[in-house]
């Protein structure tokens, strides 16, 4: 039983990241500056010593190709290994320690940025919790069913994601309420800023959307999060005029007129492209 419960914990974690399993509509993936900064290295190792190496101008235009990737196709990476395509060091290894090394020399903003592969602005219009079978656990043990929450949104402006997110388009994204120790409290109505994620769901093989958790990658203070206050860590609410975020996870305040904190992440975006 103790083992069970622990193939469930991490079934339930990897959805937090992409599952690079199948992916339709296969198109221009090859021309990738980011594809192309994978294949330069031609093993993991190779690539700790370069990124331990890096001068600040390498570090950021390596931070700049993978935004940008991102911000066209967030789905690029599952399209190659969709397509055979075989890479010498992990993709998802190579940005953990990308993530880790913009960490340490340059604002949590960039990291913020850099980790989500897509941040929109939108409303919310339903909610709803489904019984999702999870498959694919161990021989002669039947599949799990898990409470999963379904999120149907509007979405106002898109700030990263752009060539998957569209202004005005409707789309749900999920999650389950065992990834965090607090509960969303998301409302039919409000607006929030929202860090989102295409993936494909192991089960159907389609390309979901998902809510990414723990955006500032801090684990160490679930203790001290109010079960009742849910503004941070993946659900940014807007009121008043003002974003909400209690962790603080942008760097830019707890409480901040909404015009002032776009401004701020568009003139951060811009500086992430212009390196």
């Amino acid at each position: 039983m103790k083992n069970f419960t622990m193939y469930l914990l991490v079934f339930i974690l990897s959805y937090l990241t992409p599952s690079f399993s199948q992916v339709s509509n296969i198109q221009d993936v090859k021309d990738s500056n980011y594809i192309k900064l994978l294949d330069s290295y031609h093993s993991q190792h190779e690539f700790y010593q370069k990124l331990s190496s890096m001068n600040l101008d390498e570090l950021k235009y390596t931070v700049k190709v993978v935004f940008e990737s991102d911000d066209k196709d967030p789905l690029i990476i599952n399209k190659e290994i969709e397509n055979h395509h075989h890479f010498n060091v992990s993709p998802a290894y190579f940005k953990s320690r990308l993530l880790e090394n913009i960490k340490k020399h340059l604002p949590i903003l960039d990291f913020v940025l850099l980790k989500t592969p897509c941040l929109v602005k939108a409303k919310i219009i339903s909610i709803k919790t489904i019984n999702y079978k999870a498959l694919g656990g161990p021989p002669g043990i039947p599949p799990a069913t898990l409470p999963r929450t379904d999120i149907k949104i509007n979405i106002d402006e898109v700030f990263k994601g752009k060539g998957y997110f569209k202004e005005k388009d409707t789309t749900t994204f999920y999650y389950f309420p065992m990834w965090h120790p607090t509960l969303w409290n998301f409302e039919i109505g409000e607006t929030c800023l929202l860090p989102l994620q295409p993936l494909i769901d192991n089960n159907s093989k389609e390309v979901m959307v998902a809510l990414v958790g723990w955006l500032d990658g801090n684990w160490s203070d679930t203790g001290a999060i109010d079960s009742k206050d849910s503004a941070s860590y993946g659900r940014f609410p807007i009121i008043n005029n003002e974003i909400i975020d209690r962790m603080n996870s942008f760097g830019v305040g707890t409480k901040v007129n909404w015009e002032k904190f776009k401004s701020i992440i568009n003139n951060e975006i811009d500086k992430i492209k212009s390196w």
